[in-house]
């Protein structure tokens, strides 16, 4: 079994997908990685991460790092995963609070159906990907989040890994998710709801 390493990564170029590590032991010399090559990550790698790797070569000889996985403590995993779930919980909380104040059930309506029928349009993007057939619009799925179904896209983007690497797509996403938000501050700021 190869051995396990640890080092730095010290570049990274995130809309390419690699960069390099400086191993912790200093007569080694730096090591190349893909983000192939990084196994269950909850996020995206960023320069000063520490990545546990083994060491393979490619078919020129050259050294790659392989079975690498960002190193996270504990308390880091649930950060990530409690900030993740606490945004996808959070419209429905509004939702049911506009409900619950005004008697108004029509966001609550909203996010209820829209986030399912999102969370299936990726689930069908995916697997349309896998059997190589025809594929959702980026486009479509973007009107959906855009409608009240950010929070299924969000929680397929954790749960089935899904359209969760490609940046231009994440930027789209992160701007819908950031436009609802400011749309609840205005609306609570400025009391649109009553």
């Amino acid at each position: 079994m190869p051995l396990t390493r640890t080092g730095k990564l010290i570049t990274w170029k995130d809309e390419k997908g690699f960069g390099f590590i400086r191993p912790d032991l200093q007569d080694h010399e730096e090591i190349f990685i893909h983000i192939t090559a990084i196994q269950n990550a909850s996020r995206r790698p960023v320069v000063g991460d520490t990545i546990e790797y083994q060491i393979e070569s490619d078919r020129r000889g050259r050294k790659r790092a392989c079975n690498a996985a960002l190193f996270e403590d504990g308390i880091d995993i649930i950060k990530n995963k409690l900030s993740a779930n606490a945004l996808i919980i959070l419209p429905f909380l509004l939702a049911s609070y506009i409900f619950w104040k005004e008697h108004n059930p029509i966001l609550l309506i909203i996010y209820s159906v829209m986030s399912p029928i999102t969370y299936l349009l990726y689930v069908t993007d995916k697997i349309s990907a896998i059997k190589k057939q025809w594929r959702v619009m980026e486009n479509t799925l973007h009107l959906f989040e855009l409608l009240g179904g950010w929070p299924g896209a969000l929680l397929a983007q954790k749960q089935i890994r899904h359209k969760n690497r490609k940046l231009s797509y994440q930027i789209i996403f992160w701007t819908i998710v950031t436009i609802h938000m400011m749309l609840w501050v205005y609306c609570f700021i400025y009391g649109c709801f009553w």
